[in-house]
Parts: structure tokens; C-alpha cells; sequence
């Protein structure tokens, strides 16, 4: 009776495996030739990466055709609205062809209000730029997927006159100036955080560090500002850096100090001007000649842009300090959570300023020595100690031409790099 009753447990257990089995069958046919059919080929959505990293003859066969895009949300420069393959190449200043399309039409602010969001996008794919095999693609609808989480893929102008702390000016004995450069290649790559960052160290130079403004030079894209908080004077080009380097060897003496602060886009080529003005890139010798024939007290040289650290080597001479965001084979970031500007600049801003420029609580605890200011060393060691990004900021202030990171530069004596860096200030 007992083994009746096992073949019969047996049995069941067989014809429900048939039965389920059958029904997948069904309902795979059900779904192969009723559900799929149904949805139109253009609302399947094709991810953004199979469209934009083909070759010119792949991204052909697109043009004209409604699809629906699966990628990242986010505004460009000039508030021209993108999608691209991952946020990280929008962190890192790494946009081209092959990894965003320009999303062109009537954007809704809707969207607009989801920055960094992953979403499915349908429209009809276009040519913006054939020569370049950029695409784009008229907006039509939108699907939230996953909103964005990483705030500061923002492209918004910073207001910086809460940047007014009532701090103590530092006085100062020589004449000061300074050279604020941001070239920003073109429209969609000039993103708001390179403007805060060249106006952020504006207010902190004239508000902090008693700079005329009659001697600080704003040197950005198309040589039109974004908003009053600094005046521009000219644009990112060749001939206009260097008619600024030829004023100021005209005007400077060994008795005075220059500072040089540059941001935007750079590779290992040299730093991007604007290219709808200039196409070609400031390299390291090109500026290394401009500035051979100014006599100056001390030079302090920050750099932002991708690949910074190539220029260490040219620009390298005594009483020279040079502080390049990244090692010359890295990228160089956005901030993470601190809001629209650059990562290293952000910090090393609020290291010589000794307060957190975005209004964060806490103190900025940059003045390690306590005797009241902060050195190009200290700036250095704190932006460094709170880079969150994977770049390497390098340090060189002994004229040899081989930078350091700051974890080598910790362990060397002070004489062989960082004493004159110790000594010197804004």
C-alpha cells in the first residue's frame, strides 16, 4: 500500500511538472506574438551607449527615425540640456561624441527638474554636427526610470554674495595681480561651475585678500560674463592671454606678485580655450613662453582642468608655486556634494578663505601652523586632505619640475619641497 501511494505522489508530482511546463509554452507564445508586437519599435527603448558610440556609418542609420533613448539627464553649458551614457563623464569633464547626444526641442521643466536622472527619451535623432558625429535628438516625452541622487550634477550660477563672512583683510606690502582664465571649449562643455569657480576666487581676492580689481584679469569663454559678480575683460583666446601676459610684464617688478587660477576642460595637450574662437589649445610651453620675461616677488599657479599636472614641468622655476588638480594622466572632477563648482578648487578655496564658501557648518581648519594665514603649503595639504574625487592634486614649489601628491610631499623634509610654499600667500 505504501509503495502505491509513492507512485501515485510520483505521478501527480509528474503531471503537474507537464501542466506547468505547458503553460510557460502558452504564455510564451502568448507574449512573443501578442505583447511584443504590440509595442511599436520606436517606444523599445535602445540604450543611449549602442547609439552614440558607433562609428559615423552606425550613428546614419539613425537619422530621421522616432526612437526612445535609455540614459542620463543632465544641462550642459549654456543650460543646453543632454543626455549622456553616465554621470561620470559629466563629472570629469570627459564629454564628446561618443558618450552624449544634444536633446534638442522644447524640454519641459519637468525634466529639467530631475537633473541626473535616468530616464527613456523619445525623438527623432538628428545631425547637431555631422563633422564632429555629434547627435541629437528632438525632444518628444520623457519616462522617469531613477531620479538623479547626485545634486551636483546642478548647472546653476551661484549667487556669491553670500560669500560676504566680515572676515579681516590681509594686508599686504607688494602690488598684487592676478589672471582668472576659463575657456570652456564650446556651449554645451562650458558648465555654470567653471563661472563660480572664476567668481568664488574673484570675491575672495578683492574681499580677502585686498586685490585691486583693476589688477585682476577675468579671461573667460567668449569674453561675456554670466552675471555681474565679476567683470570679464576678454575672451579664452591665444591672442587675448597673451596681450594680458604682455600688459603685465609691461607693469610687473620683482617687488610684486602674480597669481594665475585656471579652470575648464584640458587634456594632455594643454588647457582648452574657447574653441567657436580659437580651436586650438594654450599648452604648457605656450604659456611657460608668455611668462619668461615677467619679473615677479612670487608666482602661485592653481589649475583645475583635466591633466593639469603636464604643466608642472614647463612652468617649474624658483620662487614659483604650482598647484595642478590631477596628475598629467588623470581626469580631474566636479564636487560630490558641495554644490556647482570644481572639486580641488572648491577646497583650496575654502582653505585660503578658512570657512566653507557653499555656507556648510564647520570649521575649514587650514592654518595648521596658527599663525593667522594660510601658505600655499597649508592650502595645499587641506584641499588635498578633502578631494573626494579619484585625482591626485600635485605640489611643486623648488623649481626642480617634478611635482609631488600630497602623501609623498607629507614625508619629505620641507627643504627638499614645500619650504617655499610654506612662506608664500596670497
Amino acid at each position: 500500500m505504501k509503495d502505491v501511494i509513492i507512485m501515485a505522489k510520483k505521478s501527480l508530482g509528474l503531471l503537474l511538472l507537464i501542466v506547468l511546463l505547458g503553460g510557460m509554452n502558452v504564455f510564451q507564445f502568448y507574449y512573443f506574438t501578442q505583447i511584443i508586437p504590440s509595442i511599436p519599435q520606436e517606444d523599445v527603448p535602445l540604450d543611449v551607449v549602442e547609439l552614440v558610440e558607433g562609428d559615423k556609418e552606425d550613428k546614419e542609420k539613425y537619422i530621421g527615425r522616432t526612437i526612445t533613448l535609455d540614459g542620463y539627464y543632465v544641462e550642459g553649458g549654456s543650460n543646453i540640456s543632454l543626455l549622456i551614457t553616465n554621470p561620470i563623464v559629466f563629472e570629469n569633464n570627459s564629454l564628446n561624441p561618443s558618450n552624449y547626444l544634444i536633446i534638442s526641442g522644447n524640454v519641459p521643466s519637468s525634466l529639467q527638474d530631475h537633473i541626473g536622472a535616468q530616464i527613456h527619451l523619445k525623438g527623432r535623432v538628428s545631425w547637431s554636427n555631422a563633422t564632429e558625429e555629434l547627435l541629437e535628438i528632438e525632444f518628444n516625452k520623457y519616462t522617469l526610470i531613477k531620479d538623479g541622487v547626485l545634486g551636483h550634477l546642478s548647472n546653476s550660477f551661484m549667487d556669491v554674495s553670500k560669500l560676504d563672512w566680515n572676515l579681516s583683510v590681509v594686508p599686504h606690502m607688494n602690488t598684487k595681480y592676478a589672471v582668472l582664465i576659463s575657456g570652456g571649449i564650446k556651449p554645451e562643455k562650458a558648465y555654470a561651475r567653471y563661472w563660480n569657480d572664476i567668481t568664488a576666487m574673484y570675491f575672495i581676492l578683492t574681499w580677502l585678500y585686498d586685490y585691486d580689481p583693476d589688477n585682476i584679469y577675468v579671461i573667460y569663454k567668449n569674453g561675456i560674463g554670466e552675471n555681474a559678480y565679476a567683470p570679464c575683460h576678454g575672451p579664452a583666446t591665444h591672442s587675448f592671454i597673451e596681450t594680458v601676459f604682455l600688459e603685465l610684464e609691461g607693469k610687473m617688478t620683482r617687488f610684486d606678485d602674480l597669481f594665475i587660477y585656471t579652470t575648464n576642460h584640458g587634456w594632455t595637450g594643454g588647457l582648452c580655450l574657447w574653441n567657436p574662437m580659437d580651436p586650438y589649445t594654450l599648452t604648457p610651453n605656450e604659456l611657460s613662453t608668455m611668462l619668461e620675461d615677467i619679473d615677479y616677488n612670487q608666482m602661485i599657479i592653481v589649475m583645475e582642468q583635466c591633466k593639469s599636472g603636464v604643466f608642472i614641468d614647463p612652468l617649474s622655476q624658483a620662487r614659483r608655486v604650482i598647484l595642478p588638480a590631477c596628475s598629467p594622466y588623470q581626469s580631474s572632477y566636479g564636487c560630490d556634494t558641495e554644490g556647482a563648482w570644481d572639486e580641488f578648487l572648491y577646497h583650496f578655496m575654502c582653505a585660503v578663505a578658512q570657512i566653507k564658501i557653499n555656507g556648510d557648518s564647520g570649521s575649514v581648519d587650514s592654518d595648521t601652523n596658527n599663525d593667522g594665514r594660510v601658505s600655499m603649503y597649508e592650502a595645499f595639504m587641506y584641499a588635498s586632505a578633502h578631494d573626494s574625487k579619484p585625482e591626485n592634486p600635485y605640489y611643486d614649489d623648488d623649481g626642480d619640475g617634478g611635482g609631488l601628491p600630497a602623501i609623498f610631499l607629507a614625508l619629505l623634509d620641507p627643504s627638499d619641497e614645500g619650504a617655499f610654499g610654506m612662506n608664500t600667500f596670497l
